[in-house]
C-alpha cells in the first residue's frame, strides 16, 4: 500500500496495514489522507481518502470587560479563539476540576466581588492556558467621597472653607488644607469611577466657582 496527504505525492510501497501513522504538512483545517493498495498480482488500486480536520493550535479564551473597579453589577462575556466549551469559576479555584466551574453559556453577571478563572476547550480536546480576571464591584451604602481643593492661581495653595455641594444634595466644608470628604451614602453610587463628581463650589462667606 501507499499514502499520500494530497492524491500526488506517494509514499514507497510498503505491506499493508489496518492502521498506521501518518504525519500530515501544512497548515491547520479540513485535510484529506489518501491511499493506494496493490493486489496479490501486482496490479494498484485507484485511490481512497478519508477527511479530517488538522488541529494543533489549543484555543484562547477572553473576557468582556477585562478585570478591574466597576461602580455597578456587570455582565462578564466570554469569547474562545475557535469554538469551544468554556468552563468557569468565580472563586478563583481551576475549571478543570473544580466542584465550583460552570460550563459558560451567556454572560455572567457579577453583582460582587469576583475572581474569574475559565479554560477553553476545542473539538480536539486541546484546552487554553487559564484566564484570570479580578472583579471588584463596588456599590451598596459603603462607597464615600474625598478629595482636596487647591487655587491654580495661587501656586495650587490649599482653599480652605470651602463649601462643596452634590448633586444629592449633601454638602462638605474644606479644612484648612483644603481637605473634603462626604461620609459614605447610597447617593454617592451614582458617580461612576474615574468621573468627577458633579459639585459646585462657594467660598464661605460668598462667590462660587464650579467644579
Amino acid at each position: 500500500m501507499m499514502i499520500s496527504d494530497n492524491g500526488v505525492g506517494w509514499s514507497p510501497p510498503e505491506p499493508y496495514a489496518t492502521s498506521r501513522p501518518w504525519t500530515l504538512s501544512g497548515n491547520d483545517g479540513p485535510r484529506r489522507v489518501f491511499a493506494r493498495y496493490r493486489s496479490g498480482l501486482g496490479f494498484w488500486s485507484g485511490s481512497c481518502f478519508d477527511s479530517i480536520l488538522l488541529d494543533t493550535t489549543a484555543p484562547r479564551v477572553s473576557a468582556s470587560p477585562t478585570g478591574g473597579t466597576y461602580m455597578e453589577a456587570q455582565y462578564i462575556a466570554l469569547t474562545a479563539s475557535e469554538p469551544s466549551t468554556i468552563r468557569y469559576t468565580l472563586d478563583g479555584s481551576d475549571p478543570a476540576n473544580s466542584p465550583t466551574a460552570q460550563t459558560y453559556g451567556a454572560p455572567i453577571l457579577i453583582t460582587t466581588d469576583a475572581k474569574l478563572s475559565a479554560i477553553a476547550t476545542d473539538a480536539v480536546g486541546l484546552r487554553s492556558g487559564t484566564l484570570a480576571e479580578s472583579y471588584e464591584i463596588c456599590t451598596g451604602t459603603s462607597l464615600g467621597l474625598s478629595g482636596y481643593v487647591f487655587d491654580a492661581t495661587r501656586q495650587n495653595s490649599p482653599m480652605p472653607l470651602v463649601v462643596i455641594s452634590l448633586e444629592t444634595g449633601q454638602t462638605a466644608t474644606t479644612n484648612t488644607s483644603g481637605y473634603y470628604t462626604f461620609p459614605p451614602a447610597t447617593g454617592l453610587v451614582h458617580h461612576r469611577f474615574g468621573d468627577r463628581p458633579h459639585a459646585r463650589l462657594r467660598h464661605l462667606p460668598g462667590g462660587s466657582q464650579a467644579l
